[in-house]
Parts: C-alpha cells; sequence; structure tokens
C-alpha cells in the first residue's frame, strides 16, 4: 500500500466496464443497514469523514522525517541523529550514584519516604555526602536517560487527541467538548488544556541499550541467531523462505515471514526489530477507571531476558475513564516517532564495533487482544461476515432474526437468511488465498465507497471498517498486512476457548427458545457434580509445583471471581482431560482431548516441525468435529461455533510465519498492566500518576542499559553452599550434614548405573555405598525440583505443593518420575553428582491412543531400574498428564479426598436416646426388659447376616473392572439411556425437575427436597428411618421419585428400607475402615472414592435408582442418608462422653448396646 494508497470516492482504476470487485460472497447478506452485527467499539467509521482522516493519519505517517516537523525537542533530535560515543561512568560520582541507586530502590514508595532516608544518611554523614533532593534527582534521571514524555492535548471525555491532521482544533469533533480550560487560561499565553496524555519516544532508549558492553551483548542475539539459521533454510521458487523438518523452531527468527524479510533485504544486521503491544485496563475494580497503555518489546533481546521488566519499554498512556472514540489520534504520536526513525534511520554508537550504526527500525508485530486490535487493524471484529483475525476467506452465518455472525463451516439443514446459506467450507482451502492481495483489493472497494449505505455494505461483505494506521509504514520496514496482527494465544487458550467448552459443559450457553437443554447429551458438570469436580479441582493445589504461579481455585465457586488466564490454562488444559474420563461421553473426550493436546504443542516454548504438523491436524479436525458433535447442522447452535473456535485453526500456520505465538501474546502488557497499577499511589488523579510511574519506569530502564551495575541483580552470586554444575543446573541446599548409606534399592539402582553407563562391575548385595545428598536443583529454566526425601519431612497440616515429580527424556523417550534426592558420590577417585528417580512405568497406551496422547497415566515404582519385580513397591498409582501429577482415584496415600496423616480414633456406635430409655426400663421392669434384649439380640444376628452380604458385595464391587482397572481409574457408572418419550420421562422422573415440579404441586409433600447448597448442612439435617420400622408409607414420602420402570407405580416400603439401611451400613463401614471422619467430613467432602462406590453398588442394586439423568436420584438419597446418619451419630458421641452411674446388670446391658444398636 505504499505506492498507491486508496483515495476516498470512486474506486481506483474504475473504467466503463465497471469497479474492480472482491471475491464475492456466495450469496449477499440481507441489509442490515442499523446493525450488522460488527463488534468495532460504537462503528469505528460513523461517516465517510471518519473514514477520510483514516487516511490523513496515514498519509501522515508516510511523510514522517526526523527534523522540526516532528514536534520533538531540539536536545532530544539532535541526540538521536548525534549521539554520545561513551559510557556512562557514575563510579566517579560516588554521591550521584547514591542518589540514584536510593531513587531507584525506593521502588513503589512515596516522596517522602526518600526524603526520610535522604535525611538519616544526611544526619549520619553531614559533611562527607552530598544527596540529592527528589526532584534534583528525578531531573537528574531525565538528563541522564535522555527519556523525555511528548505531551499532547486531548478531549476531556477522551474522545480524541488533539495530533496529526486533527492538532489545530479547539473543540472535541466527538463531543464539542472545548479543547482549554479558559478558566486557567492566561489572555496573551498559551493555553492550558483541560487534558493531556503522555507518549514516550522510543529513539533514546533503543540508544541507551547500547551504552554498555553487557547490554549491547545482549542486543546482538538477533544477528547471531539469524546468522547460525540462514544457512540451513530452503529457499523457494516464488521468493519464501522455509525450514528443513529437523529444525525446531523456538523464536520468530525461524518463522518464514522474517527470515524471507531478512533474505530480501527488509531486515538488515544493524536495524532493530520491535513489537508494539495495546491493551485496556481497569485501574480499579468497583470504579469505573478504564485507561489505555501502549509498551514496546525489544525483539532484538534473547527470550529470557527480552520480557523482563527492565527491558520492556512503556510507550505511552491514554487516561480514561471513558474509552477513546478515534484511537488513531492516541496511538499517531508514538507511531510517527517509530516512522520518524524508519524513513529517517536511528543513529547509534555501538561499543562493541566502535562505530556509529544507523538503523532503520522494523515493526515485526502489532499485538492487542480481539476487541482491542480492531483499532489498529481496522476490520470488522468477531462478529462481522467476515470476523477472522488473519482476514482468511470464511463468510460467518447467522440464524433467523440474530445480528451477530458465527465462523460455522457447515451448512444448516433448516432455514437460514441468505447469505448464510453458502455450501459447507473445506478448512485446507481458507489458506490457499494471498491474505496480503486480498487485504489491499478489498480495501480498495470499502476506501471507494460513495455513500453510506455502500460504505456499510462493502465493509460488511469485505470484514473491514476502515485502513490500519500501520499502513502508513513503508513495506520495507514492517510485516505484510494482516500477518502484523499476530494471534493472541493468551486470550485465546487462557480465557476465550477454555470459557466456551466449560460453559457447553456445564450446560450454561445460551440455549436458543427452539432448542432444548434436555438433548445435550455433552452437560455432565451441573448440579451436585460440578460441586463435586470444584472441590476435586481445588485438591489438587498440594500437587502443583510453585513453577506452575498460580494454582487453579474452586472453579464452582470462583468462575465468576476473577479466574486468571493460567488458572484456566492449568485447569482446562491440565487437569479436565483426566477428570472428564468416564464422565464425558467418549465420543465428546476425545474431541476435548484433540484440543488439550493441539493447545500445549501450540504453546511450546520451542516446537519441532514434526509436534507443529500434529498440531495442526488435531486442531483441524477439532473444529471440524465440534461442529458435527455440538452444533449438526442447526442453525440454533449456530452460536457455538465462536471465533475462538475458528482461530484455533491459524495457530499452526501462523507458528510457521511467525514462530511461537506464545512469545507474541499478551502475557507481557498483562504483567505491566498489574506493576504499573500497584504503583498508583494517587486515588484522585490516577490517570497522570499512572503516566508518571510509566515514565519513570522508562527512564529507569534507560539507565539500567547503559549502568548494569546499578541494578541489585547485577552480579548477583549463587546462594550460600550452591553448586554449579554447568548449562544451568545449579544443586541448591538444605544437604546432610555427613555422608550416609545408601538403602539397598537405592543401591541396587546405583550398582545397576555403574554396570550400564560407566562400565563398572555390578556391586554385590553385601556393599556399602554412602553418598552425600542435596534436596533442590535449580534447572536451566529457573524452576526448582524438590526432592521426596525433604517434602516428605514436612508437616501434614503444612500447605504444601509438591515439587519434586519432574518430565524427563531417557534414550529420546519420555517419561516421568519421582525425584527421591540428589546425591554427590565417589566414583573412581572423582565425584560425581547424580539424582536417584523413582521412574514411572510405561503410560496406558490405551488411553494415550484415545486421548491424542494428552492424558498420561503411569505408576511410579519405588525401586529405581529394579530388575527384582517382587521389591518393586509400586507407590500407589499417581496419575501423570504431561504437564502435573494427579492423584489415583484408588485407596492409598494418595486417595483423593482421603486425609491419611490423621488416625481417627473410634467411638461408641450406640444412639443415646434408645440407650438411655432401656436402662430406665431396666430400673422399672426388669424382666420385660430382658425379652426385649433378647429380640434385640435376634434381630442383631438378622443384621450382622445382611451386613455381611454388604460387605462381600462392597468387595466384590472393588474388584470389578471399572473404566482402565490396570491403572487404578474409577469412574461413575454410565447413565442409562433416556425414555423416549416426554410422558415416559415424567413418569419415572428422569430429571431432577420433574420431582421438583411434582413434589411442588403434591398436597402431600411434608418437607423440601430441592438439593441444598453444599455448605447448608443443617437444611439436610432430616429424620431419616433410625432403624425401627412401622410400615408407614408417609416416612417415605421424600423417596417417592423412585418408580418402576414399567408400570410408573411408587416404590415399595420394602424398597425404600432396604435402599436407606444399605446406605447407612456402607457409611457405617467406612468409618469403621477409618475412611471417614464424622467430626470433619460432610457429605460434600467426601472422598470421591466413597461416592462412587456406593453409587455403583446402590444402583446396580436397585433399578427405580438408576433411572435418571446423571445419577441425580443416587445424589439425593445418598446426601440425606449421610447427613441423617451423621447427625444422629455425633450427638450419640456428645451423649456418649457423660458418665452415668448405673448397677452392674444396667452397665453390663449398657456394653452390649452399641453392639446392638448401630445408628
Amino acid at each position: 500500500m505504499d505506492s498507491a494508497e486508496p483515495q476516498l470516492g470512486p474506486e481506483s482504476g474504475s473504467s466503463a466496464s465497471g469497479p474492480p470487485q472482491a471475491t464475492p460472497s456466495p450469496e449477499q447478506p440481507d441489509p442490515e443497514p442499523d446493525d450488522d452485527g460488527e463488534d468495532t467499539e460504537g462503528n469505528l467509521v460513523a461517516s465517510l469523514a471518519d473514514l477520510q482522516l483514516a487516511l490523513d493519519y496515514i498519509q501522515a505517517l508516510k511523510s514522517a522525517r526526523l527534523d522540526e516537523s516532528s514536534g520533538l525537542d531540539l536536545n532530544l533530535l539532535q541526540q538521536l541523529q548525534d549521539p554520545v560515543r561513551e559510557f556512562l561512568d557514575l563510579d566517579a560520582n560516588p554521591d550521584l550514584r547514591l542518589s540514584i541507586r536510593l531513587y531507584m530502590d525506593v521502588g513503589r514508595a512515596s516522596e517522602a519516604t526518600y526524603m526520610a532516608a535522604r535525611e538519616a544518611i544526611l544526619e549520619r554523614w553531614p559533611e562527607d555526602v552530598e544527596v540529592l533532593t527528589y526532584d534534583q534527582v528525578q531531573r537528574k534521571v531525565e538528563q541522564l536517560s535522555g527519556v523525555i514524555p511528548i505531551i499532547h492535548d486531548m478531549c476531556i471525555n477522551s474522545c480524541m487527541a488533539y495530533t496529526g491532521p486533527l492538532a489545530c482544533l479547539e473543540q472535541c469533533r466527538v463531543c464539542s467538548e472545548p479543547r482549554y480550560d479558559d478558566s486557567r487560561s492566561v489572555p496573551g499565553k498559551k493555553c492550558t488544556p483541560r487534558q493531556t496524555f503522555y507518549t514516550i519516544p522510543i529513539g533514546p532508549q533503543l540508544q541507551a541499550l547500547y551504552k554498555s558492553p553487557e547490554s549491547a551483548r545482549l542486543m546482538s542475539y538477533r544477528k547471531e541467531k539469524t546468522a547460525n539459521v540462514l544457512p540451513h533454510t530452503i529457499r523457494n521458487p516464488d521468493g519464501s523462505i522455509s525450514l528443513p523438518p529437523e529444525v525446531v523452531i523456538d523464536d520468530y527468527i525461524h518463522g518464514t515471514e522474517y527470515l524471507t524479510a531478512v533474505a530480501n533485504g527488509k531486515i538488515k544486521d544493524d536495524d532493530i526489530v520491535l513489537m508494539i503491544s495495546t491493551d485496556g485496563a481497569q485501574l480499579y475494580e468497583h470504579k469505573q477507571s478504564d485507561c489505555w497503555i501502549f509498551i514496546w518489546i525489544i525483539m532484538d533481546l534473547p527470550p529470557d531476558s527480552r520480557y523482563k521488566r527492565h527491558h520492556v519499554i512503556p510507550g505511552g498512556f491514554i487516561p480514561g475513564p471513558k474509552n477513546p472514540k478515534i484511537f488513531d489520534s492516541f496511538s499517531y504520536p508514538g507511531l510517527h516517532h517509530l516512522a520518524s526513525l524508519q524513513n529517517s534511520g536511528l543513529r547509534i554508537w555501538n561499543p562493541l564495533v566502535d562505530r556509529v550504526i544507523t538503523s532503520n527500525p522494523f515493526l515485526l508485530f502489532g499485538t492487542s487482544d480481539g476487541p482491542g486490535l480492531v483499532r489498529w487493524s481496522g476490520m470488522v471484529g468477531h462478529n462481522g461476515y467476515i470476523g477472522c483475525r488473519g482476514f482468511c476467506p470464511l463468510h460467518g452465518r447467522r440464524c433467523n432474526g440474530g445480528k451477530h455472525y458465527y465462523p460455522v463451516l457447515q451448512k444448516p439443514d433448516d432455514r437460514v437468511p441468505p447469505g448464510s446459506d453458502h455450501p459447507d467450507v473445506s478448512l485446507p482451502d481458507l489458506l490457499a488465498t494471498d491474505r496480503e492481495a486480498e487485504y489491499k483489493t478489498k480495501l480498495a472497494l470499502v476506501v471507494g465507497s460513495e455513500t453510506m449505505t455502500q460504505y456499510k455494505q462493502r465493509r460488511r461483505d469485505n470484514g473491514i471498517a476502515k485502513p490500519s494506521i500501520f499502513s502508513g509504514f513503508s513495506s520495507s520496514h514492517r510485516f505484510p498486512l494482516p500477518t502484523v496482527f499476530p494471534n493472541d494465544t493468551m486470550h485465546l487458550t487462557g480465557l476465550n476457548i477454555t470459557s466456551l467448552m466449560l460453559s457447553i459443559f456445564r450446560g450454561t450457553i445460551d440455549c436458543h427458545r427452539s432448542n432444548n437443554r434436555a438433548t445435550w447429551d455433552w452437560v455432565v458438570l451441573s448440579g451436585e457434580f460440578w460441586n463435586m469436580h470444584g472441590l476435586e479441582v481445588a485438591q489438587f493445589r498440594q500437587y502443583l509445583p510453585g513453577s506452575f504461579d498460580r494454582p487453579p481455585r474452586n472453579p464452582a465457586k470462583k468462575i465468576n471471581s476473577g479466574y486468571k488466564a493460567q488458572e484456566y490454562l492449568t485447569y482446562v488444559f491440565g487437569y479436565l482431560p483426566g477428570l472428564l474420563y468416564g464422565l464425558l461421553p467418549n465420543h465428546y473426550w476425545q474431541n476435548f482431548c484433540k484440543l488439550v493436546r493441539g493447545v500445549r504443542l501450540i504453546l511450546q516454548r520451542s516446537i519441532t516441525t514434526e509436534d507443529l504438523e500434529a498440531a495442526y491436524i488435531l486442531l483441524s479436525d477439532f473444529c471440524i468435529e465440534f461442529e458435527v458433535l455440538y452444533v449438526r447442522r442447526k442453525s440454533s447452535r449456530l452460536h457455538f461455533v465462536h471465533q475462538s473456535i475458528h482461530n484455533l485453526f491459524h495457530l499452526a500456520p501462523d507458528t510457521e510465519k511467525c514462530g511461537p505465538l506464545a512469545l507474541e501474546s499478551q502475557w507481557t502488557i498483562e504483567r505491566v498492566i498489574g506493576y504499573l497499577g500497584q504503583e498508583i499511589r494517587q486515588p484522585s488523579n490516577p490517570f497522570k500518576n499512572l503516566s508518571q510511574r510509566g515514565l519513570r519506569q522508562a527512564q529507569l530502564n534507560a539507565l539500567s542499559a547503559m549502568a548494569p551495575n546499578l541494578s541489585r541483580d547485577h552480579g548477583k552470586p549463587l546462594p550460600h553452599g550452591a553448586v554449579d554444575l554447568g548449562d544451568g543446573y545449579v544443586l541448591l541446599r538444605p544437604t546432610d550434614p555427613k555422608v550416609v548409606v545408601m538403602a539397598p534399592p537405592d543401591m541396587r539402582a546405583y550398582s545397576k548405573y555403574r554396570e550400564t553407563v560407566i562400565g563398572l562391575a555390578r556391586l554385590s548385595d553385601s556393599a556399602t555405598v554412602t553418598c552425600y545428598r542435596w534436596a533442590r536443583l535449580r534447572l536451566p529454566n529457573q524452576q526448582i525440583a524438590r526432592t521426596h526425601w525433604k517434602e516428605s519431612q514436612r508437616s501434614s497440616d503444612a500447605s504444601v505443593r509438591t515439587s519434586r515429580m519432574v518430565k524427563l527424556e531417557i534414550d529420546s523417550k519420555t517419561c516421568f518420575g519421582e525425584v527421591m534426592y540428589f546425591f554427590e558420590v565417589t566414583i573412581q577417585g572423582g565425584n560425581q553428582r547424580l539424582a536417584m528417580v523413582s521412574l514411572g512405568e510405561q503410560p496406558n497406551t490405551e488411553l494415550l491412543q484415545q486421548s491424542s496422547n494428552a492424558l498420561w497415566v503411569t505408576r511410579l515404582n519405588w525401586d529405581f531400574l529394579s530388575d527384582d519385580k517382587e521389591n518393586n513397591s509400586g507407590f500407589n498409582g499417581p496419575a501423570e498428564s504431561s504437564r502435573k501429577r494427579k492423584p489415583d482415584l484408588d485407596e492409598g496415600p494418595g486417595a483423593l479426598g482421603e486425609d491419611t496423616a490423621l488416625k481417627k480414633a473410634k467411638v461408641a456406635e450406640g444412639p443415646e436416646k434408645k440407650l438411655s430409655e432401656f436402662l430406665k426400663l431396666v430400673k422399672k421392669n426388669p424382666q420385660k426388659a430382658a425379652e426385649e434384649l433378647a429380640n434385640l439380640r435376634t434381630s442383631s444376628e438378622e443384621l450382622q447376616a445382611l451386613k455381611h452380604q454388604v460387605l462381600e458385595l462392597i468387595r466384590a464391587v472393588k474388584l470389578l473392572e471399572v473404566g482402565v482397572a490396570s491403572e487404578g481409574v474409577l469412574k461413575y457408572p454410565k447413565t442409562p439411556p433416556a425414555p423416549k418419550s416426554t410422558e415416559e420421562k415424567a413418569r419415572i422422573f428422569w430429571t431432577e425437575n420433574d420431582w421438583k415440579a411434582s413434589a411442588a404441586s403434591s398436597k402431600m409433600k411434608q418437607r423440601k427436597t430441592t438439593i441444598a447448597d453444599e455448605d447448608d448442612e443443617d437444611a439436610w439435617d432430616v429424620d431419616v428411618d433410625d432403624g425401627e420400622f412401622e410400615g408407614k408409607k408417609s416416612e417415605y414420602t421424600w423417596l417417592g421419585f423412585l418408580r418402576d420402570i414399567k408400570s410408573g407405580q411408587q416404590a415399595s416400603v420394602s424398597e425404600c428400607e432396604a435402599i436407606t439401611t444399605l446406605c447407612r451400613d456402607f457409611f457405617q463401614e467406612c468409618y469403621n475402615e477409618q475412611k471417614i471422619d464424622v467430626t470433619k467430613h460432610t457429605y460434600t467432602n467426601l472422598s470421591l472414592v466413597i461416592k462412587i462406590r456406593l453409587c455403583i453398588i446402590l444402583e446396580d442394586a436397585f433399578l427405580s435408582v438408576s433411572q435418571c439423568e446423571l445419577h441425580w436420584k443416587y445424589f439425593f438419597i445418598a446426601r440425606k442418608v449421610y447427613n441423617s446418619w451423621r447427625n444422629k451419630f455425633i450427638k450419640a458421641l456428645n451423649r456418649e462422653r457423660t458418665k452415668v452411674s448405673t448397677s452392674k446388670f444396667s452397665r453390663k446391658i449398657k456394653s452390649e448396646m452399641p453392639q446392638l444398636l448401630t445408628p
């Protein structure tokens, strides 16, 4: 677009044959001039004058030069054109260095804190030290760094900025508010603006990055990396560049767009490559306080440095609290400065070669989230007819009466409006177009509109609302449009797609009036399942290493309370494949696993060509199958296909073009918003305070680059006692105070290592090996691997997050293990440092294949590499995904929801009420009491026989193969097929809503039967049968939903009695085995193992319980019976503590009663 920028008016190139036409839509959408479903922030273009304004800003960028017309301070211009050729030496002035260090280290504190520290220093050394005042040091930092803000006027309502083509206006063209404050303006002097905003020029900060040898060496990363990659590239006939399959993509430098730009001479060795990012921020949670921030990321720096705080450069701030209307006017100053540097060249002194170089900064990427990016890209947004962020030619579809378009590939079977009834679309066909050429053609059509009606039609048909301001940069100094706007994987994978999938599994996604949620068989996380699921997620916290940053909270409670992107990523792409196995129907689960595996591959810091191809296939299959499984060609479900579903398809091709997308996402600016927002100390004027803190950060970043020894982390030594192993590995304390003797299993593993790796003879079984153990190892990525040796010594009550599970590569094969300890041992006169690891077995291949390698289930062996299988204790089932450890659902030390560290004391089991009544009878009529005692013994024998049968059934169930029994995976039984007719469903109360409606309308209902909230235990304190059955049907009114599947008749009293008895006996048995602590365990936090096993037993024994949706009848019964049993049990325990004096006969009877009368 450099040679011929489209002008407003008749289409350029028009002739007698008519104007040029873009690729037509399959069918033109019906016109909707008032609301076309686009989300372009109140329409980026409200009139043709707005369209012309966008073109004027582009033209102003094209003519930008580094001269007096740039509006920069003359001293700053001189600095950019003639840089200082010397280092900054603060050691020559210790007082100045002290003042700057104090200014830097004060950090978030106030000016008063600095002055107090200054006064304390001067009080101690009144004559020897001269510490600058706060204002003095501020001015000195500005002078040394050369970073001076560019300040422009803006509308008081944040509508527009008075820059570029709008610089001469004196009132806002949007809201007509005046530019200046007449009350503060003095006649004859410069008028006082009502509001201003800061732009921080990038030029001086780029020069500062070369002012020290250390920083200059970091800035040579791109040049050296490019020189290593280029010899391995393949030049294609069309001039593009590609990589051979063996190359690993680990940075944008491996991206084909970058390599092509280098090969074509657009990016030279002395150029600096940049990424600009923007996002909106709300400074206060409960107050309108929106503002916008720009940052620059220096892509010449290595990845482990470029995203650090001292290298991320604030670029500008747009005060709020309202959102800007003419975004180009605020972006213009910073982009104009960059265009000036590109067109005129930036002069930089490079100390590594001791010469002044000329750099033409190259703009690699402009990034933002979806809504923010439309302000820069000029696209119509994700709800438009062509709403793809990457500008592929996919036309959206909408249902009748709908305003939003959705990127649905398959044509619905029912009626849809014209323009949405085009044939099925093939995903690979979307990649066949030249997006840059198509963008130029369609932009020419939009810009050539003669009327607003024509413009709106062309905007909808072509997906472009206005030309991008990035068109003002020369195509020699930027990536082509729209490639310059890469996918944002942070919001896509961390918020958008995760929220969508959860809304589907929970059944909370909008349901069209012609649709029915009852037909959604994929809804598995609802009601009681959702509450239990949330508890499971929260309990996994202890198995998630601290390097995972923020562990997911209980989604059932916190999903709507600021759930973070990192929590979503860990929860959905880490936990869910294992948690949904056996719960979600298999075809949905396998489809979901393709999404999980594909996203995991894409989010890697480095990715092989093989993995990239696998990710493309997995995500493409997911997108296609998603429509087949969930939409099913129904127009009422078109809204299921969010734009995030379609964007997944572009992740693999974009990675090939731009490198790993995680390096170009919004994580960095979100972090900048976080730490700058925390520094705000002026609630009365937070936007100005934010701008000042950002300016301070930019100045200190420049100073840190010029004098690296100013940073407190510069030259920081290793921790005391640490040992550097090389290649970024560091052994860390604590250690053994003295050498220890290896345990026999460890010694066998060490002996085998000596034999197979070093070639020494295997040690005898009687040999003794001593070693010196270490507890921690710092990895090259700065993560800390810990050990079982030390973590197992921590208190069970401590909030410990396991960090000893590691991912290993042995003989080119990936495996997982648990680090027992690191150790130092003497071999052949020299010291070697090794790790003792309990390796996991080979994963369950069936689950691995079914899950597309997303779910890795393994077991750990204590005896490392042991040949003796009998000595292999087989640690009880940790299930490993490719990222984290999850405990097995089998019994044992890792069983979910069980507190094995606490020993439960057995207590008396007799109900105190019946015991006291019986004792009264003993005193009043001993003969009758003896007769009743005999009857009770007979009943007790029958009860014991029944209990024995139930226990046998429980033991049999334990041995059943449920799911993958060899891996210990326990799951709820499958729900039986739903009745076909609505009448049949209502007759047997298939859904809980059916029963609620019936109970509400029944006059026989005596108490509320809806399931209480998980924390409302009192709502379940009901008097469920105590064991003395009187045959009254009214006792089991609450079980009225139990119906015969054929006749529809209510379950008999005997069946209800058997159901409640079985549940109580099951809970009693679990208590006896110390699996239930009645003082702590409510039904909600019972072990999932207990709940699943009771469900299996109860539904297998009673068909009337199993005939329902998602086991709701079982949950209803189990919760009610458990709470009744628990409440009575606790009451009995409390009364048992009171000692009662009685006769010898009474004490004898009392000793027998707890065994006869169980609650």
